[in-house]
């Protein structure tokens, strides 16, 4: 999977905090966040732990010196609200306003 020069979107369902940590240390670990361009994560649903921390916090320690826009809680993946997020098509992450908008349009006509 190259990621670089890329904006990701990560998230799950039914997962403990501690699984979801694991994973993120092993795609950094893997070089997966290098060079990327944003990162942002949806819902966690079902994603609650019987530990002190929860994913928001793993993810706010992982990414804490991040060099690139970091957004948590996007409306998107398993939860109630699920925005579209077309895949492949150009985008811009807004780390400061917690938004993603489209560089140009996902259907061809």
């Amino acid at each position: 999977m190259d990621t670089k020069g890329k904006i990701l979107f990560v998230e799950d369902i039914g997962e403990q905090p501690y699984r979801i940590e694991r994973m993120l240390t092993h795609l950094r670990m893997a070089g997966k966040f290098d060079g990327i361009r944003g990162l942002f994560f949806g819902s966690f649903t079902q994603c609650e732990g019987d530990g002190v921390r929860e994913v928001t916090d793993i993810i706010a320690e992982l990414f804490c010196n991040a060099t690139y826009p970091v957004v948590a809680g996007f409306p998107a993946g398993h939860g109630d609200e699920n925005v579209l997020l077309p895949l492949g098509t150009k985008m811009a992450l807004d780390g400061d306003s917690g938004t993603v908008s489209l560089r140009e349009s996902p259907v061809v006509v």
